[in-house]
């Protein structure tokens, strides 16, 4: 087998001889294009032009591709961030300001870096994937130094960092009439107004907000429960691999029953989509628990919430199908819809609609699944929270 793997890198560094590298260039081309979990060893063999075995005589399996290809993606997204980092430290400081940045690395994912920044989001969420691609810390961390370059304070760069994250990550799913209202800078400059304590700018666009209506709930047990299989299975193996047969024997009912109530795969995914949002909305308005994370984000094990998992697998897979179109509203407001609004109610008379679209936002980048270690993710989110709140409303 011609990879090794560094014991002490993750995800692990990679080096091959010339014919695994040319194949591992053909999977990352097909993981760019149709996902990593659409790729199967007989697919790759297909697309690359060679025989299984290749596959194992240069992989020893599929995981090594994948791994391969997550050390692959890893590479490429500190090229591109690198690419922004050399600019910002050659430039004189002035002449490059923290939106400028934001909004660079935003142009780039709805340009050239789409395919690459929608598979390393496929690699982050925390389902069957996440075990390749085990942290992006340091492409964030690099990203620090520059926005303290450009006059923020470290507390202020960590805020410039998860609005990027969400910013880029919902650039994935909104359609490109939505940015044709070009209300993108105005957001990132209210988000520069809001972290230098200067005077909010009036909106002057019409922004995506979250809709916060809420679906009904199911209407029979046997819907519940074919619902809450396929959020499960949503969570563990993404929607790729998602079948009826699966998602009968989760819910313990006869694979008759899961088609009668969903004869499509699409329509059993846009159900739970709906019951994903149904949760996360109650779960949002519950005033019992007044912590900024709340105590379903985050559960005991230090894992995220299987249902936050499984809307981020979601995120991704309606970014690669067009045909879920219907879902990106519902599944753009559950990107900051974990955290309630009502957490910053008593600023409420402060915020308008692009304040309540920048807290969304923002904590939606925050709401990364590998961004701290397991025993510290409640801890962390509660901090990180809590700074936000503090940089952009002033609030401690």
């Amino acid at each position: 087998m011609t990879v090794a793997h560094s014991q002490n890198s993750s995800p692990p560094d990679v080096v091959l001889v010339a014919p695994a590298a040319q194949l591992l260039e053909r999977a990352l081309e097909f993981a760019m294009d149709r996902g990593l979990e659409a790729l199967s060893g007989r697919e790759l063999a297909a697309y690359a032009g060679v025989s299984p075995s290749a596959i194992t005589y240069h992989f020893g399996s599929m995981d090594g591709v994948r791994a391969a290809v997550a050390s692959a993606v890893t590479r490429r997204v500190s090229a591109w961030y690198g690419e922004h980092i050399a600019a910002v430290m050659a430039a004189e400081p002035d002449r490059i300001t923290p939106e400028g940045l934001v909004l660079a690395l935003c142009a780039d994912v709805m340009g050239p870096k789409r395919n690459l920044a929608l598979l390393a989001a496929e690699l982050r969420v925390g389902g069957r994937l996440a075990a390749f691609m085990t942290s992006d810390r340091e492409a964030s961390e690099s990203l620090q130094p520059c926005f303290e370059r450009l006059g923020s304070s470290a507390d202020q760069a960590i805020t410039w960092i998860d609005l990027t994250y969400g910013l880029t990550s919902a650039l994935l799913i909104t359609p490109p009439a939505v940015w044709a209202n070009s209300w993108l800078p105005p957001l990132v400059h209210r988000v520069g107004d809001r972290l230098a304590r200067r005077g909010s700018r009036p909106i002057y666009v019409s922004l995506p907000l979250p809709q916060r209506h809420s679906p009904a709930p199911p209407a029979t047990d046997g819907v519940r429960r074919i619902l809450d299989a396929t959020i499960s299975l949503m969570a563990e193996k993404g929607l790729f691999r998602l079948t009826h047969r699966d998602v009968a024997a989760r819910a313990e009912i006869s694979l008759a029953s899961c088609t009668y109530f969903f004869a499509t795969k699409h329509d059993m995914v846009l159900a739970a989509v709906r019951e994903l949002f149904r949760r996360a909305l109650s779960r949002a308005q519950d005033q019992s628990d007044s912590r900024l994370v709340p105590k379903h984000l985050v559960l005991p094990t230090g894992r995220l919430n299987s249902d936050l998992i499984a809307s981020q697998n979601s995120h991704v897979a309606v970014a690669r199908d067009p045909s879920f179109a219907s879902a990106t509203t519902m599944l753009r407001d559950l990107r900051g819809g974990w955290v309630a609004a009502h957490r910053i109610a008593s600023l409420a008379p402060q915020l308008d609609a692009m304040d309540i679209f920048i807290w969304d936002t923002v904590l939606g980048g925050a709401l990364h699944p590998t961004r701290a270690p397991k025993e510290h993710v409640a801890t962390r989110l509660e901090e990180r929270f809590a700074l936000h709140r503090s940089n952009l409303f002033g609030e401690p």
